[in-house]
């Protein structure tokens, strides 16, 4: 029970329905703030749509973004962040898929994240400006066309029809073996380098806390935080995780509408 580092999903976890903090969540961050256990973001998330929430919770800990691409280290004094891990795609598997796409699936909304901008074909696009009402994320239009030097990219994020994301993904899973690619959502496809995942960046937090496994509490909603709910002491799911999710993790608290989280940290956490 003696938990020394809490790591939490943000969407359809630590945030509720209408993407935002719940008062009793913000109330139980603030507890394990004065207990000194570090409460970790882990997103498939940009920094600058995870930072803000961060705040809101009281916390300047590390940050997983990218679900795992990209690993900041806690805020320093200046505001800067260190970097402990930026895992890019290369520029012609990012090419690659772009031409994939456009040629092959012209339904899908192709765009491309690093650690300052988010890269949209068209700032008009609907997928796009539903993605930017949700996460606040400022869009920069780039001409993925262009055979020019590209700019870093941990990620790949293709939105469209399910059904065309699905056959999107079986396609992919064929022709870039080697890169990580899973969907986050039903709409929503992450493409990120080899070996990303979200317990391979809490490995690194485990290091530089110097803390075991055991003692760390993970919160997941979805097929994408697996990983991480295997990897930690206790993996929780929250209520509105699919059945499978639930059937791998340690335990099971409410929905992220019902304050799951707090419910689970005043069990575990002894939280109050």
């Amino acid at each position: 029970m003696g938990y020394k580092l809490v790591c939490s999903d943000i969407d359809g976890t630590i945030i509720n329905s209408d993407h935002k903090l719940s008062l009793g969540t913000k109330k139980a961050a603030k507890v394990l703030q004065q207990k000194k256990i570090p409460l970790v973001l882990v997103s498939a998330r940009m920094p600058q749509a995870m930072i803000p929430l961060q705040e809101e919770l009281g916390s300047s800990g590390p940050l997983i973004c990218f679900s795992g691409a990209l690993v900041l280290g806690e805020e320093r004094l200046d505001g800067t962040r260190e970097v402990l891990k930026n895992a890019c795609l290369n520029q012609k598997d990012v090419q690659d898929i772009y031409h994939t796409c456009v040629e092959k699936f012209p339904q899908i909304s192709f765009t491309a994240y690093n650690k300052t901008d988010w890269l949209v074909s068209s700032d008009q696009d609907g997928w796009v400006i539903q993605e930017h009402d949700i996460t606040g994320t400022p869009m920069n239009v780039f001409s993925f066309q262009s055979d020019s030097l590209y700019p870093e990219v941990n990620k790949i994020l293709c939105m469209g029809p399910r059904q065309v994301i699905k056959t999107l993904e079986e396609h992919l899973h064929v022709n870039f073996s080697d890169l990580t690619i899973y969907r986050s959502k039903p709409n929503y496809l992450e493409i990120m380098a080899q070996h990303v995942s979200k317990s391979n960046a809490i490995s690194i937090l485990l290091e530089r806390y110097q803390i075991n496994r055991e003692d760390v509490i993970a919160f997941g909603d979805n097929y994408n935080d697996i990983d991480m709910l295997q990897a930690c002491g206790l993996g929780v799911a929250m209520g509105n995780a699919p059945d499978e999710v639930k059937a791998i993790s340690d335990a099971v608290t409410l929905t992220n509408d019902e304050e799951g989280i707090k419910v689970a940290l005043e069990k575990y956490c002894f939280v109050s």
